[in-house]
């Protein structure tokens, strides 16, 4: 009964896998000209085309500020991170790009990251401490470095964010797997432990290392992760098209029109929640989302726990509210579903 229920989770990964290619990657090399600031991977994607760009230290520093600035990974915070960055990947095979690739390929399939490229730290303070890791900004340049040539690197390289590190032991619980190492949450693990942890629900789901309808099978796991990580989050920014966010909001009854000034709004909201628990609409674990914890005697370390209005935590309570999709577009309609019945139920629920 249980292997049943894997099975059938792990089928459900896939169709929705299916799912984030037929409407979102398929449709993902448009032309520059038609692109909007949605489609973030095809904006990028330019920046990588060989045909336009002469391979250099300038091309490797544009393409990262502009991921950066994109992705918000927060690197401009360090001094002249940008610049250590490029010099380093320029610095693979003396400048020949096709050895940089073959050695981020290396790592994705299993390989150690010799020259350090992804423990650094990159560039200085203000105070001239040394500066930060660029996990996430690295992993963004390789992926999107290997996903000029499919063919060639038919795994990809796996993206490091926070929605993904948080997502692998949903999965690991869905398809029935233990997790190798356990990330905690304010730690950034090695790159090789990262691609270790994502080689395993890898595996599990595809069984090979070949390309899954025609894309990279680290490109759409991390789709795949990331889209749960998203509506886990109660976060729906780069998923929703304005209309359809404006929409949405408005059916869950979190739009800011009849309330005026953000404490005004934010304390509307609180007094809503918790008559909704006193009410039974909602439960004390959902009502608790809003729970924070201070400081309040800082001699004794003592913490007072107070309720506080956050805006992602309430579209999680009315996501779990409601058992039918409030969304009108299909795909993101299965995409909720999916999330709904596997991925939230599995993470919420313990091992039966």
């Amino acid at each position: 009964m249980k292997s049943n229920k894997m099975s059938n989770r792990k089928d459900s990964i896939i169709k929705t896998m299916e799912a984030i290619v037929n409407n979102e990657l398929n449709s993902s090399n448009c032309r520059l000209e038609e692109i909007t600031y949605k489609n973030q991977r095809a904006l990028i994607n330019t920046l990588f085309c060989k045909d336009r760009y002469e391979y250099n230290r300038g091309t490797i520093l544009l393409r990262l500020v502009v991921i950066n600035s994109l992705y918000s990974t927060s690197a401009e915070y360090s001094y002249f991170s940008f610049d250590e960055m490029a010099k380093d990947i320029f610095s693979i095979g003396n400048g020949n790009e096709n050895a940089s690739l073959d050695y981020f390929y290396g790592i994705a399939n299993g390989g150690e990251d010799s020259k350090g490229l992804f423990g650094k730290e990159y560039g200085i303070r203000k105070n001239l401490a040394k500066g930060s890791q660029q996990m996430s900004l690295m992993t963004k340049y390789a992926y999107y470095a290997l996903l000029q040539e499919k063919e060639k690197y038919p795994l990809g390289f796996p993206i490091y964010d926070r929605l993904a590190k948080e997502s692998y032991p949903i999965v690991c619980k869905m398809l029935n797997e233990n997790e190798i190492h356990s990330f905690p949450p304010m730690k950034t693990p090695t790159i090789e432990d990262y691609v270790e942890c994502l080689k395993q629900i890898r595996s599990k789901l595809f069984g090979n290392k070949n390309l899954f309808l025609g894309y990279q099978q680290f490109d759409i796991l991390d789709a795949y992760l990331w889209r749960m990580g998203k509506f886990e989050d109660g976060n729906f920014s780069l998923l929703l098209e304005q209309k359809e966010y404006k929409n949405f909001i408005t059916a869950i009854g979190l739009n800011v029109e009849k309330v005026d000034g953000r404490k005004k709004y934010n304390k509307t909201m609180m007094e809503k929640y918790k008559r909704d628990k006193d009410n039974g609409l909602i439960t004390e674990n959902q009502y608790n989302y809003f729970k924070i914890h201070k400081k309040n005697d800082l001699k004794n370390d003592d913490t007072k726990t107070t309720h506080a209005f956050n805006f992602n935590k309430a579209v999680l309570i009315e996501l779990e509210k409601n058992k039918t999709s409030l969304f009108t577009n299909e795909y993101i309609t299965t995409l909720y579903t999916h999330w709904r019945d596997e991925y939230h139920k599995t993470k919420t629920t313990e091992d039966e």
